[in-house]
């Protein structure tokens, strides 16, 4: 049962964050850090629906019906090969990685084998020199973890990147920000505890791409993380970090972490985070009062956590129809989960990943598929269950999901692994009435990517705020940069960039949504 109540978070008063400039005057001419690519057109919009292209263009994954349903379905969106195309490297346990790399019409395969982990359990695009080019920390299920070093056109393991120090534990969940704000991406590395159970988790200070180990993150002795995510909870314009906890309902509950603005995370109370079994989270503004709001997928059902801004947050999972439960009589839960605007109509809407806990050396674990599961969320807040009209009528056991636009067409479709199947690529085909806008960032002095950064675009009277990140959902992660739709607006009125050390871009200049644009920092 969820109860529905104040889940106080404490907050620094004092701390009010970064104070926004005033904005440029407007101007007839784009200001010069502002790339305005070429419109999308879209003649004749049409309701959203899914049809899975995963076949069809060669992203064909692994069949393993027989693999062991623990660990695996790992997924990387990212353009690795910087030809302007999103590929896709995909982790199974005790399989090599696969890169599949993608030139607009089909999906060509290539095999990484990695010498330092036994198997693969996740996979996490990272810019650690700071080229420009998406580095990956690959998770190992039982062994730890592994980078990938990024020459711009391919990809080699780079064991240089690892501090010895780490214990080699099992690894699902790497999650990457700037934490103390010196221009380089630091790594939050959440280890599961199964070789070093009284160990906290881990965070590796990047200094101009070396990589060392920072404090120690014991949040709770004995938690299992699986995946933890970087946002700004008090809205101090720090980014503070919180950690799922698989056995949270034995050993402390999930955790929120409070970063003092250099990279130090203090835990906060039991009472900010569940003591519920977590297994992944995302973070949005979804209720579009310009905070960062908490998805959290649990073995039983998911928190909506909606902040007030002041490190407070409230569950109306319940209330609003977003609880994503999962019945008694069918044993299977939530994986990973993802907040994204499905419809470009201005509202955040939840992708959850059902499927099974089995394991053929248990033999008390079942193994039962599950639908996954589409909440659209409503003018009025409320959310309804659209997968099986949208096509998303796959019944299996679902593990990562990674929103992104692989045809271009400005509506996100759904890249979803299986942890013994093939994935599925839903690709929406068609324009939505509502207007979107792709934005991507390029730091000279902050990070190359504007991780963490806080992006705002105020168009047909509203603001609509979102964060740079690199996240995606459990064994996931994605090219960082931001997808915002607009609603049915023919205008972006303002544009207003936060960069992490607190630097503000602005500018009034107009110009018609619908299109990529890129922000280079002044």
């Amino acid at each position: 049962m969820v109860v529905l109540g104040l889940l106080a978070c404490a907050a620094d008063p004092e701390d009010s964050g970064p104070v926004a400039t005033d904005s440029d005057p407007p101007t007839t001419e784009a200001p010069s850090w502002l790339d305005l690519q070429a419109e999308t057109a879209c003649g004749a919009p049409v309701p959203l629906a899914y049809r899975d292209m995963a076949l069809e263009w060669g992203l064909s994954g692994l069949d393993n019906p027989d693999g062991d349903h623990l660990n695996g379905g790992g997924a990387a969106v990212a353009d690795f090969d910087s030809d302007g195309d999103l590929d896709v490297l995909l982790a199974y346990a005790g399989f090599p990685l696969y890169l599949y790399r993608w030139d607009g019409a089909a999906f060509a395969p290539e095999s990484f084998t990695m010498r330092l982990l036994r198997d693969t359990g996740g996979v996490f695009p990272v810019d650690i020199e700071g080229d420009g080019d998406l580095d990956v920390v690959v998770g190992g299920a039982t062994a730890g973890y592994s980078f990938m070093r990024n020459d711009g056109t391919s990809l080699t393991e780079e064991p240089l990147f690892i501090p010895e120090e780490v214990p080699r534990d099992g690894m699902y969940g790497a999650a990457m920000a700037d934490a103390d704000a010196d221009g380089d991406v630091d790594v939050y590395l959440p280890l599961y505890g199964m070789s070093v159970p009284e160990r906290g988790d881990v965070l590796l200070r990047n200094d101009e791409g070396v990589l060392a180990v920072g404090d120690a993150l014991p949040y709770s002795e004995g938690a299992k993380t699986y995946q933890a995510v970087w946002f700004d909870a008090d809205a101090d314009g720090d980014l503070d970090a919180y950690a799922t906890n698989d056995q949270g309902n034995q050993s402390g509950g999930n955790a929120l972490m409070l970063n003092d603005g250099t990279g130090v995370l203090t835990p906060t109370p039991s009472e900010c985070a569940p003591e519920t079994s977590g297994m992944s989270v995302d973070a949005a503004d979804v209720n579009g009062d310009g905070f960062a709001d908490l998805y959290l997928g649990n073995s039983d059902y998911g928190n909506l956590f909606y902040a007030d801004g002041n490190g407070s947050f409230y569950d109306v999972a319940q209330a609003y129809g977003a609880l994503n439960a999962v019945a008694e009589a069918d044993p299977d839960m939530v994986w990973g989960v993802a907040l994204f605007d499905a419809e470009n109509d201005g509202d955040i809407d939840i992708f959850a990943a059902h499927g099974d806990l089995y394991s053929p050396r248990d033999p008390q674990s079942a193994l039962v598929d599950a639908a996954d599961s589409l909440l659209l969320q409503g003018p009025e807040g409320g959310f309804s269950e659209d997968a099986p009209t949208l096509g998303l009528d796959t019944v299996e056991s679902s593990r990562a999901v990674v929103p992104a636009d692989f045809n271009g067409d400005g509506v996100l479709d759904l890249l979803v692994t299986g942890i013994v199947t093939e994935p599925h690529l839903w690709v929406s085909e068609g324009c939505t009435a509502g207007s979107w806008l792709d934005v991507r960032l390029v730091g000279t002095t902050d990070n190359r990517h504007g991780i963490g950064a806080k992006v705002e675009i105020e168009a047909g009277g509203r603001t609509f705020t979102s964060w740079v990140t690199s996240s995606a959902s459990l064994f996931s992660g994605r090219e960082p940069w931001v997808h915002v739709g607009l609603g049915e607006v023919a205008t972006v009125d303002r544009l207003t960039i936060t960069w992490p050390s607190g630097d503000v871009q602005s500018t009034e200049f107009p110009f018609a949504p619908r299109r990529r644009i890129v922000v280079t920092q002044e």
